[in-house]
């Protein structure tokens, strides 16, 4: 996937943060700084979204989930034992 340029302003305060991660090494430049914290804001927004999808969905019942789990663990049993 072709990556694009964009130009982002920054507090000084910010910049200095970023420069010491740089320099302490644990980050190559600050564009790796500035990637690696747009990629964890897009993984804690995915999760979030899973979170409240989970939450509007109606649990499962319990007869139909130990159904579920008889039937799954009787698949395994005759796919290992024949």
């Amino acid at each position: 996937m072709a990556s694009q340029v964009t130009h982002v302003r920054l507090a000084p305060q910010d910049l200095a943060v970023i420069d010491e991660a740089v320099e302490s090494g644990r980050f190559l430049d600050r564009t790796d700084f500035i990637r690696s914290a747009v990629r964890l804001q897009i993984h804690q927004l995915a999760e979030q979204r899973l979170r409240e999808a989970r939450g509007r969905r109606r649990p499962t019942p319990l007869p139909k989930l130990l159904a579920s789990l008889r039937a799954s663990r009787k698949a395994v049993h005759r796919e290992i034992w024949g």
